[in-house]
């Protein structure tokens, strides 16, 4: 919550800043102007900084190296946590005996980024920027999941107090079902084919590679139902309300199946 606080108030500010200084004049480093609308800072860094204007254009650079890692350890930590519990194969839930880290998932997630960012680039820079652009349909998908999940797996102690009935019941539900109105009305606005930069079979780029990638997500799912060694995820063993976690924290990463 305090990240998400400090974020909030850090984008506000630069953006705040940022027309206060420049203003939204079509001319010059106006925001308004549309040769800067790709990207403002690299338009404002000699009027800010001066002879310093290098160290804005590192620092963006860093940023957005940073942020490819969002990518990568997420979705690492996430197969992790689905391997112990058996809804993906053992194999993801391998840990480096030095690094403490999810190996396998790490360096496997790290390729898949790379290949498809590699790939969708080389076929279509329009195509690259729709699948940019559906990466809310998947956040809007699982979070909402999240929430209804939430409510379900803490109903039987809502009525316990109020606490219980707000954090784990009414919030929870709440943001379950702005996210699934939000994923609802997005789905409808990107059938659309002026929706995006591309159309793919007579509607928008944007629906077919946001709701065709929750597709393959869930062939993926049936698929992985069939061996034996998801029988105890998919009857509800390995993970209920009684289950230990055995997600490793920060002072015990040793990975353990139930």
């Amino acid at each position: 919550m305090l990240t998400t606080v400090i974020l909030l108030v850090t984008y506000v500010g630069v953006t705040v800043a940022a027309m206060a200084y420049a203003g939204l004049g079509a001319e010059g480093f106006g925001l308004g102007n549309e040769a800067n609308a790709d990207d403002v800072f690299f338009a404002l860094k000699d009027a800010v900084f001066g002879p310093w204007s290098w160290l804005l254009v590192v620092a963006v650079m860093i940023s957005a190296v940073s942020s490819t890692q969002t990518t990568i350890l997420p979705t690492a930590r996430g197969t992790l946590a689905m391997a112990v519990y058996r809804a993906l194969p053992a194999r993801f839930a391998s840990v480096h005996p030095r690094f403490k880290t999810p190996s396998f998932s790490t360096l496997l997630m790290g390729a898949v980024a790379i290949l498809f960012f590699v790939g969708m680039s080389l076929i279509s820079d329009n195509l690259m920027q729709d699948t940019i652009l559906s990466l809310g349909l998947a956040i809007a998908f699982y979070y909402a999941i999240t929430g209804f999940a939430c409510v379900w797996l803490f109903r039987k102690t809502l009525r316990e107090s109020a606490r219980n009935l707000w954090f784990r019941g009414i919030l929870p539900f709440i943001g379950a079902l702005l996210l699934a109105a939000a994923f609802v009305f997005s789905v409808i606005d990107m059938l659309d084919p002026d929706y995006g930069y591309t159309v793919l079979f007579g509607i928008g780029g944007v629906f077919v590679v946001g709701v065709g990638s929750l597709a393959l997500g869930a062939v993926l799912m049936v698929v992985w139902a069939v061996f034996p060694a998801s029988r105890g995820f998919f009857r509800g063993e390995t993970l209920n309300e009684q289950t230990e976690v055995l997600v490793p924290d920060e002072d015990e990463l040793v990975v353990r199946h139930p």
